[in-house]
């Protein structure tokens, strides 16, 4: 799931959170690794200007970084405007 808010700045920020229902810390860090990791391989697909807050919910629990990429690639293009 993703929130973003157009702030008319410069740069881009990128939130991510992960609730308690997804696993336990270590699964829940673990989460937010492979989702940054995805998130800074892939700068392009950002546009300048946004607040984004990535939320993870507990079907990615099982995901690998490929599978993550992917479905990040997909919801940065249903923002796009």
């Amino acid at each position: 799931m993703i929130y973003y808010l157009k702030t008319g700045e410069e740069i881009t920020r990128l939130g991510i959170a992960v609730g308690k229902k997804v696993g336990g810390a270590v699964v829940r860090n673990r989460i937010k690794r492979l989702l940054r990791e995805a998130a800074n391989e892939m700068p392009e697909r950002f546009q300048s200007g946004y607040d984004l807050v990535l939320m993870a919910r507990k079907p990615i629990c099982n995901n690998t970084l490929v599978q993550i990429k992917t479905s990040l690639i997909n919801l940065f293009e249903r923002i796009r405007p």
